[in-house]
């Protein structure tokens, strides 16, 4: 207990204090622990808003600098409505949970079961710079894609540029997220 200061103790139900120790163990093994939370109904009355979830990164070191991590969520889709970062000491080394408060980006419910693998590795790959970081990246929470599959749509949207160079990719773009499903469709034709 003593790793964790007042104002985590005073903001963290214990049931989910046990769940972030178990998530924190892990950093032992890997950077960061990417965990997307759906609230409990007492947990629901104290968030920004009544439809907003819980997105938990954890991390080694000090806090995750709120302008490198916010491009990132906005770009998947995401509103972000508040963040509480906590620093915790443990056995000498620094650790992170920063806690956000997120609903998707019209501000509305996001669900949590359907969405949480594909958000976990996506955020993750993010992070790690293992992904490309742009708007597309929308089409994960809005189409139901994953990073590999907004990845080929990517290609697409290069190779008709080359092809066509009178349509710009921003145009490209924005006809992909305009129409989610469509652009989910592609990727099956593609994939079948």
């Amino acid at each position: 207990l003593p790793a964790f200061d007042d104002r985590y103790r005073a903001d963290t139900r214990p049931e989910r204090a046990v769940v972030d120790v178990s998530h924190l163990e892990k950093l032992a093994a890997v950077p960061h622990v990417i965990d997307l939370v759906e609230p409990s109904a007492a947990e629901r009355a104290e968030l920004p808003a009544p439809d907003a979830v819980r997105l938990e990164v954890y991390h080694r070191d000090h806090g995750l600098a709120l302008s490198d991590v916010l491009p990132l969520l906005e770009n998947l889709g995401f509103r972000v409505l508040e963040q509480n970062p906590y620093n915790l000491t443990v056995d000498g080394e620094h650790r992170g949970v920063d806690v956000y408060s997120v609903a998707n980006a019209g501000g509305g419910p996001i669900d949590v079961e359907a969405n949480r693998a594909r958000i976990v590795s996506a955020l993750g790959l993010l992070l790690a710079r293992g992904a490309d970081n742009d708007r597309l990246n929308r089409l994960i929470l809005h189409a139901g894609l994953t990073v590999r599959q907004v990845s080929l749509l990517r290609l697409y949207q290069m190779y008709y540029a080359q092809i066509n160079p009178v349509i710009s990719r921003a145009f490209v773009n924005g006809a992909l997220l305009a129409h989610p499903d469509l652009a989910a469709v592609l990727v099956r034709y593609f994939e079948t």
